[in-house]
């Protein structure tokens, strides 16, 4: 047995030798991203383009979930009511006109002597011209635009009093080019939709286009009006009555479907691309939907986010974590001074410690956005172990060949 020992020892030389030419030679094991020291690395001089890196806690995560707060239909735009309809160039109106016995002007035509019933009279559909006249027999022409019906009623009736025998009128608008909501974009008939009295909503103006084309939880609204626009998820609109608000006459209402996706990389339960719905997912989701962190592989302290944010957004969020507003690379200021000045999109990475208790609920206000990455850097133990397994792909055959030549000397 001690004769065993010391032959297998003579190779523990060989062995340690082979290791350190492993290392001089520039051995590299397999990684799959960065590790977790280079991305946190305070001295970013050696990058290109340093970029900064946010702690994501329960502070900074409703920072950001104030920051990233969708737009809202009711808050911007509220849900008015709206006054009678006011006549529009190229409306079309009918007018009837009833005149009593004996009429005088309507009807008289065949009037009999013993005939003391009220005559009427429809006149033809009248068209409002480009400036805005119609023309009413033995009324002349008359100004309508930006009347109301009973507005229009009264300028008719006061023109004919004098020449009629007791008249009534009555007009009504069965076409109002001058109420009319456009929709456009994935609707499945995109078209101009009348106002009606009853006042559409949101959703009545999706359900006269025909719907969407596309699964509504990935279609994006988006409602202007008077030069103001907001975004919002459909399936928002449907979900929360509240933002199915009133249209107004002149509204523009887009669908546009979004086939937004985020990635996932590193030590992660499986490395894929992920569909995000309209209305977006927390960091919490995102990560279960990916399988959560490989047990054996992930580094739970070394979760991070890697975004192209919006300049504006993150003006705000340096603005609120007390950083310099001119986006200096945090740790060496001085590197990162003026680089992303006037980028519209700024590079982030956002970094998020599950080893802390804290961070699963910062993680469910933390949402993830389009063309996210998420990465969750390999644990050290995990490197020390591939560490080891490529010493024994090259320190096992050497001992087997040791071994071999001490049992042909025996």
């Amino acid at each position: 047995m001690l004769m065993f020992k010391r032959k297998v020892f003579r190779f523990v030389p060989l062995m340690l030798a082979l290791a350190g030419l492993c290392s001089l030679g520039g051995c590299v094991m397999p990684h799959g991203g960065p590790s977790f020291g280079s991305v946190v690395a305070e001295d970013q001089e050696k990058y290109e383009a340093p970029v900064p890196l946010v702690q994501v806690n329960a502070r900074t995560g409703s920072i950001l979930e104030s920051i990233g707060k969708p737009g809202s239909f009711y808050e911007t735009f509220g849900n008015a009511r709206y006054g009678n309809y006011r006549v529009a160039q190229g409306d079309a109106l009918d007018i009837y006109i009833w005149e009593s016995a004996p009429a005088l002007l309507f009807g008289a035509s065949d009037l009999a002597v013993s005939d003391l019933s009220v005559k009427s009279e429809k006149l033809p559909t009248q068209i409002v011209e480009n400036d805005g006249m119609i023309a009413v027999p033995f009324a002349g022409r008359i100004s309508v635009k930006g009347k109301t019906a009973r507005e229009i009623e009264d300028k008719i009736l006061r023109a004919l009093a004098s020449k009629a025998n007791n008249p009534q009128v009555l007009v009504h608008i069965p076409s109002r080019t001058g109420e009319e909501v456009t929709v456009l974009g994935d609707f499945k008939n995109c078209k101009n939709i009348p106002v009606s009295v009853k006042r559409e909503r949101v959703l009545d103006a999706v359900a006269l286009a025909g719907g969407v084309t596309e699964n509504y939880n990935k279609v994006m609204l988006k409602l202007t009006r008077n030069n103001v626009t907001v975004d919002m998820p459909l399936s928002a609109v449907i979900e929360n009555a509240q933002e199915n608000v009133t249209l107004a006459p002149g509204d523009v209402l887009v669908a546009a479907f979004k086939p937004w996706t985020f990635m996932v990389m590193g030590a992660a339960g499986k490395t894929q691309e992920i569909g995000l719905e309209a209305t977006g997912a927390t960091l919490a989701q995102a990560l279960s939907r990916a399988g959560g962190l490989n047990d054996d592989r992930a580094n739970s302290s070394g979760v991070f986010v890697f975004r192209f944010e919006d300049r504006e957004s993150w003006e705000k969020l340096y603005a609120e974590i007390g950083q310099d507003p001119s986006l200096k690379t945090p740790g060496n200021p001085d590197s990162g001074s003026g680089l992303y000045e006037n980028a519209d999109k700024v590079p982030v990475v956002y970094q998020i410690d599950f080893g802390r208790p804290d961070s699963f609920f910062a993680a469910q206000k933390f949402r993830v956005k389009d063309g996210d990455v998420i990465y969750i850097a390999t644990a050290s133990g995990y490197e020390l172990q591939k560490f080891l397994k490529l010493i024994g792909t090259i320190v096992n055959p050497a001992l087997s060949w040791g071994n071999s030549i001490n049992n042909l000397t025996d």
